[in-house]
């Protein structure tokens, strides 16, 4: 008997010694984080659409010609030659063409470059006497240009220190052999400091009738 009562005071200690440390020794919490919600799908944003960028087609031959005449009537020569030799280059024998190289002519000749408005001069219509009063002076026009004289479509270069004949010529888009056909030089090696140097200017062409077996060098239009 007396050995059951100690067993059950043993028992009776041993469970009130875990309640004791359970109360001071509280098991910990986790706390239970929900799951988060499915990522809502994110569809593409359909394209934005702006204006279209289109390149407006080039004006026509007839536009060109209404336009570049109203600009040079208006004084503003550069904005009006482009448009002027766009309807020559489209319609050089019509009338359209024919209109568009005498504005063209008139306006080189209001800033003085009688060479280059010559040359739009004798791709107009000219009546026969008209014609050959032009091609008298184009003859003319183009001894000088192949002279030392100066004249107001070229360019007067004056040799700096250090200047070379081939330096000119790289920088001014011409040749040795042009510089010193113009301006009578014998040896490219000899030009001197301060000396004047002429530089064609204007558009070379060349023209070639196979028919007649020849080739004419043309300068702004002038027959050289």
């Amino acid at each position: 008997m007396k050995r059951a009562f100690t067993v059950l005071l043993a028992l009776s200690a041993l469970g009130l010694g875990i309640f004791l440390w359970r109360r001071a020794h509280p098991p910990s919490v986790v706390p239970v984080i929900p799951p988060e919600p499915p990522a809502a799908e994110v569809l593409p944003s359909p394209p934005v659409e702006g204006p279209e960028t289109t390149t407006a087609p080039p004006p026509s031959a007839a536009e060109a010609l209404t336009r570049g005449e109203a600009l040079a009537k208006a004084g503003k020569a550069d904005e009006a030659r482009p448009l002027l030799e766009r309807v020559l280059e489209s319609d050089p024998r019509g009338e359209k063409g024919q209109k568009a190289a005498g504005i063209l002519a008139s306006l080189h000749e209001a800033q003085g470059h009688p060479r280059k408005a010559l040359g739009y001069r004798l791709r107009s219509n000219l009546s026969a006497k008209d014609r050959a009063e032009a091609e008298a002076k184009a003859k003319d026009l183009a001894v000088t240009a192949l002279s030392a004289t100066p004249t107001p479509d070229d360019l007067v270069v004056t040799v700096g220190m250090g200047d070379t004949l081939g330096g000119i010529a790289k920088k001014h888009a011409t040749t040795v052999e042009c510089l010193k056909r113009v301006n009578g030089i014998l040896d490219p090696h000899k030009v001197r400091e301060g000396q004047r140097i002429k530089v064609l200017q204007g558009t070379f062409r060349v023209l070639v009738e196979k028919s007649a077996y020849r080739l004419t060098l043309l300068l702004d239009g002038v027959v050289m």
